[in-house]
C-alpha cells in the first residue's frame, strides 16, 4: 500500500495524499480494473474509504484511496472545507494520476469510482462529464 501524493491542477494549488493497493500476486504484465474511493463527508482516507480499497483489492482490483483537497494528509485551507465541485475536481485529478501510472507492460482500465458521499443534483452532471471523459480517454 503505497502512498502518494500528487499535485490537483484544479487552481487551489491542492497536493493530495492517496493510497494506493494493489492485489495479491500483482503481475504488471496484466491487466487489472482500477477503483477510486472517496471518503464520505469529515472522512480520511485511513477511515470508510480505505477499508473499502482494501476489500476491493483483495478481490483483484487496484485501488486508489484519497483524502479530498482540504481534508486528511491533502493540502488546503481553510481545513475541513467541504465543496461538492472541488470534491468533484478531486475525482478526475485521481483518475489523471492513474493514467500516469500507465506504462508499456502496466494497463489499468477504470470502469467506475466508488464515492462515499451523497451525489447532490449540481455535482451529478460535473461528475458524468468527468467519468466519460476519463473513461474514455483510459480506452
Amino acid at each position: 500500500m503505497p502512498n502518494v501524493t500528487f499535485k490537483n491542477l484544479n487552481g487551489h494549488g491542492i497536493i493530495m495524499a492517496a493510497t494506493i493497493n494493489f492485489p495479491a500476486g500483482f503481475d504488471e504484465s496484466k491487466t487489472y480494473p482500477a477503483v477510486v474511493v472517496s471518503h464520505p463527508g469529515g472522512g480520511v482516507k485511513e477511515q470508510a474509504a480505505g477499508l473499502y480499497a482494501q476489500k476491493l483489492s483483495q478481490a483483484g482490483l487496484i485501488t486508489i484511496a484519497f483524502d479530498r483537497s482540504f481534508q486528511g494528509a491533502s493540502t488546503g485551507e481553510p481545513r475541513q472545507l467541504e465543496n461538492p465541485f472541488v470534491s468533484t475536481e478531486d475525482v478526475s485529478a485521481v483518475v489523471d494520476y492513474l493514467t500516469t501510472l500507465l506504462t508499456s507492460t502496466l494497463t489499468v482500465s477504470v470502469p467506475w469510482v466508488f464515492a462515499l458521499v451523497q451525489v447532490t443534483a449540481q455535482m451529478q452532471p460535473l461528475t458524468t462529464v468527468a467519468l466519460k471523459r476519463w473513461v474514455w480517454s483510459a480506452r
